[in-house]
């Protein structure tokens, strides 16, 4: 993200940026992501995310950050690494 900052390419980023969700003037949650950046005029709100982050909670989170401050999250999926097995021929088992 630094990177990008000093190529010019996003602007004002802002590391764990928080929301506060409120419904019917009560404080619902916290929401925070993990960036914050304009980017070609746009305000980017940007979540890193891998398979055991997407709880319930996330995506009741991200639900309502679109109904009530009217932000989409761009969410940046992490790809699990897997350990390689290795092959054994059907001859080297015998």
């Amino acid at each position: 993200m630094i990177d990008l900052v000093r190529s010019g390419e996003i602007s004002r980023l802002e590391v764990h940026p928080k929301w506060e969700i409120f419904v019917n003037g009560q404080k619902i949650c916290t929401y925070t992501a993990d960036f914050v950046y304009w980017e070609n005029s746009n305000y980017v709100v940007e979540d890193v995310k891998s398979q055991p982050t997407m709880t319930p909670v996330y995506r009741l989170k991200k639900k309502m950050m679109k109904a009530v401050h009217g932000i989409e999250i761009q969410e940046i999926g992490i790809v699990k690494r897997t350990k390689r097995r290795s092959k054994v021929s059907a001859a080297g088992m015998a």
